[in-house]
């Protein structure tokens, strides 16, 4: 058996096994996904991967479900990661060149941190669809796609810092339109990279809604009162709104669903 496992390794295979003797540990240690079946010698459980607690081996696809549902999350977290990079580190640095002066202030950076946050520990908690088959990392092809949607995304950035030049906002105000453009932008990205297909496909879990909700509230409201920084005209907190939801859930969706078409699933 152990032979078998790793021949079947050596040819590129994600190799899992069931057993439940002394003589199945060797193969259970060296399979990629080791099962101990109910009943299971403590030798076979202690090297496995997993231990099936009832008989049958229904459980193995709560297992394998699970697994690619865990999957997706990592793949969705790095490609929000790598596209935020995009957003923020490459648009404020470019853009702050390209003016003369910070795009944003520190003020908004921490703001827009430190609410970003939330939305994204919700990914850990989110219930995202498994594929239906079997899936490989491909760092290459992950890194490839999230660069292409960073890169759809810092063009949209780039249009809207040239629409907020357009309507004659005060540098002060056109820092604080940027900062909240910025962030319906990312809180969005999440509900568009949870899927490969449209964003609509599977809801997203109330903890993520509710931290999206939460996060655009307490955005609008520190842009509409001016609570720490300065403070937009309606119109401008309207249009901001406005275009990132249909950018974002529109544009960024469609460029996404291309991307994936074009590249396949990772």
């Amino acid at each position: 058996k152990y032979d078998i496992v790793e021949t079947l390794q050596g040819k590129g295979h994600v190799v899992g096994m069931t057993g439940d003797g002394v003589n199945d540990a060797p193969a259970l240690k060296k399979a990629d996904l080791g099962i101990a079946v109910s009943g299971a010698t403590d030798v076979a459980k202690s090297v496995a991967s997993a231990v099936l607690t009832s008989p049958g081996l229904r459980e193995i696809a709560d297992i394998i479900r699970l697994g690619r549902m865990i999957y997706r999350k990592i793949v969705v977290w790095t490609i929000n990661k790598i596209v935020k990079t995009f957003s923020i580190v490459y648009f404020v640095a470019i853009s702050t060149l390209l003016l003369g002066l910070p795009i944003l202030t520190p003020t908004h950076m921490i703001l827009m941190l430190f609410l970003y946050d939330f939305v994204t520990l919700s990914i850990s908690i989110d219930v995202l669809k498994p594929s239906r088959r079997p899936e490989k990392w491909n760092i290459t092809k992950l890194t490839v796609i999230s660069t292409i949607l960073g890169a759809v995304k810092l063009a949209e950035l780039f249009i809207a810092l040239h629409i907020a030049k357009l309507i004659n906002l005060p540098y002060p105000q056109l820092q604080s339109f940027m900062f909240y453009m910025l962030l319906l932008s990312g809180l969005l990205n999440i509900v568009n990279f949870r899927e490969t297909g449209a964003f609509w496909s599977s809801k997203p879990s109330r903890y993520m809604l509710l931290a999206i909700i939460v996060d655009s509230v307490a955005a609008t409201t520190l842009v509409w009162g001016g609570i720490i920084i300065p403070s937009l005209p309606p119109y401008a907190i309207a249009l901001a709104l406005i275009y990132t939801i249909m950018v974002t859930l529109l544009a960024t969706d469609a460029a996404k669903i291309a991307v994936y078409r074009f590249f396949g699933h990772v």
